[in-house]
């Protein structure tokens, strides 16, 4: 969840949107869709771009407005709970937005992307 009601965003040409994930339109997909760009995956040193292993969209950062912050979640202790064991649980844990993502479109849309950074 990015937000209570959804995702303010901005397009390419700088106009600003909103889509409500509640209650939205096809056409509003296709619009949150067409301010995206393709997203790349790491392989070696690389940034690929590669549709038959994941076909995917991105949006940056500066072109949304997420109403979600992960460092007053309790996102990091439900991590640190779950998946550090041992030393590891003592330490830092930085969450932060990263990007958007979007996989499928219209009802399958599935957005994802929080990246955690362990010091």
């Amino acid at each position: 969840m990015l937000g209570l009601n959804g995702l303010p965003y901005s397009t390419p040409y700088r106009t600003r949107r909103f889509i409500n994930f509640a209650s939205h339109t096809p056409e509003q997909l296709d619009q949150l869709a067409a301010a995206c760009s393709p997203a790349t995956f790491g392989r070696g040193d690389q940034d690929v771009y590669d549709e038959t292993y994941r076909k995917a969209l991105k949006m940056d950062t500066v072109d949304f407005a997420a109403q979600f912050d992960p460092t007053v979640s309790s996102l990091t202790e439900t991590i640190r709970e779950n998946l550090l064991q041992g030393q590891a649980e003592k330490m830092e844990i930085k969450p932060e937005i990263y990007k958007l993502n979007i996989y499928g479109r219209f009802c399958h849309c599935f957005f994802s992307s929080i990246i955690l950074s362990v010091p």
